[in-house]
This record gives structure tokens, C-alpha cells and sequence, in this order.
């Protein structure tokens, strides 16, 4: 199964729990601008913290063996190649050669707005694959 180091994610959620009172007494009284800048570096290093343990999360999915768990990532890249490729050229084509063809019914749209959406992510977690594949640390299948 996996091997997941909870210490750590149990010292960010303590971090967590201590700066939320921080910010509660911040917002309840006075708070000096040195206090200010100490929550604001906690803020930041909470950030970050919770972006590395994601990382590592990533890290420990893209290296199972089974398919239903390192797969699901490749399988959303297709889909959403499949649905831009049908929205950009497949639909306007399709639609072409029907026309000539004399069928003048409707071809069904494919929301562009979630397909970005998905690519943009999805070209966020490409970048951290070719550093994985880069390193020597990728499954190759």
C-alpha cells in the first residue's frame, strides 16, 4: 500500500490551528505591524508546506502499480485532447462534410470553458512529469 509520512501533515495542520487563532486575534484587536509580518511569513511557509506535501502525494500516486491510481491523469489528458480536437477541428469538419451531404441537423457542443480549464491543469502536472521522466524517476509504460 502506500507509504505516507503523516508527520508531516500533521505538523501543517498544527501550524494550521495555531496561526487561525493568530489571525483571529488579529481581526478581534490591535495588532502590530511586527506581529503582522510574523503571520504573514507563517501564512507563506503554511503555503508552502501544504504545496510540498501535495508534491509528495503526487510523487507516491504516479508510482503505483495499479492503473486506477497513476493512471487517472493520462486518462483525463486524453479526454481532454479527444474533446479540444472535436471542438477545434473534428466538430467544424464533421459539420463540413454533413452540410455537403445534405444533413442539416445539430452537432452537440462541447464546453470550452471546463476544457481549458482541464488542459491548464493538466499542463501544470505535464511540467512536473517531464521533471520526473528528467530525473529518471518515472514508470515507463
Amino acid at each position: 500500500m502506500f507509504n505516507v509520512n503523516l508527520k508531516g501533515i500533521g505538523e501543517v495542520a498544527g501550524s494550521l490551528g495555531t496561526l487561525a487563532k493568530d489571525i483571529r486575534s488579529a481581526v478581534t484587536g490591535e495588532i502590530s505591524p511586527e506581529k503582522k509580518a510574523e503571520l504573514e511569513a507563517k501564512a507563506l511557509e503554511l503555503e508552502q508546506a501544504s504545496m510540498n506535501a501535495q508534491t509528495e502525494i503526487n510523487k507516491i500516486e504516479a508510482g503505483h502499480t495499479s492503473l486506477f491510481v497513476a493512471g487517472w491523469r493520462p486518462a483525463v489528458g486524453w479526454i481532454c485532447a479527444a474533446g479540444l480536437f472535436y471542438g477545434t477541428i473534428g466538430k467544424p469538419f464533421i459539420e463540413f462534410i454533413a452540410r455537403l451531404c445534405g444533413f442539416t441537423g445539430v452537432f452537440p457542443e462541447i464546453d470550452g470553458t471546463t476544457l481549458n480549464t482541464t488542459l491548464y491543469g493538466m499542463l501544470g502536472l505535464g511540467v512536473m512529469r517531464t521533471v520526473e521522466k528528467v530525473k529518471g524517476s518515472a514508470r515507463n509504460h
